[in-house]
């Protein structure tokens, strides 16, 4: 009836004592549902991918909605490829997978990134196929992800940059794009790849486990030199990828 079930999450509808169990916060329930292995595995280097369901959904959208505004939002997380380069109190990330020429702002870009040039008086060493966009925060900050041998040849202080990670004598390297730069500028011999970004994508820590709690993100450790292939969101297989198995939160 009714009249008894009044508060029966925290009262008993017999003795109308109040029950003394604590709920579970949010951070601590999307943490169960995300697992300790995926969990162990958000850090810097790593990737995560959109799942190929949550990217379907997003191009019929872009199918059925024209607005350019909302179509360039979406984009940023469809068919995208995410490298972790932060991980502190949150996850910043960039997005590998998505040029600024595949953007209706293609321009607006362009211009961003001369700005910086200009700003920095620093000379145009790129192509524009190998400018990115990093993700929809602060896009008047630009970063390059360098690859480089033999990082020991250049006898210079890292404190500016963060070395991502490392394979045999290889060194993937990420920064602001004026650091980035004078280190190509010292050996340019030395560089394997270089591709720039315009702007990143964040997420607080609870935040981003909810994410993968809903299935539309999978993480995985992949070579770096797929990093720098062209539409590498294809060449990354799910199978390869860790994803949260379908869960009560996923479906509603």
């Amino acid at each position: 009836h009714p009249n008894y079930q009044i508060n029966s999450d925290i009262i008993c509808s017999i003795c109308k004592t109040e029950y003394k169990i604590k709920g579970k916060s949010r951070e601590d329930l999307m943490k169960e549902l995300t697992g300790d292995e995926i969990i162990k595995q958000i850090k810097i280097g790593y990737v995560f991918i959109s799942s190929k369901e949550s990217s379907i959904k997003n191009i019929k959208m872009l199918e059925e909605y024209k607005d350019l505004e909302f179509q360039e939002n979406i984009k940023h997380w469809t068919n995208s490829v995410f490298l972790i380069v932060e991980n502190n109190n949150g996850i910043i990330a960039i997005n590998t997978n998505r040029t600024i020429q595949e953007s209706f702002y293609m321009d607006i870009y362009y211009q961003i990134y001369n700005e910086y040039l200009n700003i920095n008086k620093l000379k145009n060493i790129i192509n524009i196929e190998n400018i990115y966009i990093g993700g929809p925060c602060d896009e008047k900050q630009i970063f390059g992800l360098i690859y480089i041998k033999n990082i020991n040849d250049f006898k210079v202080n890292l404190k500016n940059v963060k070395i991502i990670n490392e394979n045999e004598n290889n060194s993937l390297i990420f920064g602001e794009y004026k650091y980035i730069y004078k280190l190509y500028q010292i050996k340019p011999e030395n560089i394997i790849n270089l591709h720039i970004y315009i702007g990143y994508a964040g997420w607080g820590l609870t935040q981003l486990h909810s994410e993968f709690a809903k299935t539309n993100w999978g993480i995985t450790n992949i070579k770096i030199e797929l990093l720098y292939e062209k539409k590498n969101y294809e060449k990354i297989e799910e199978k390869n990828c860790l994803f949260v198995k379908k869960n009560i939160y996923s479906i509603n």
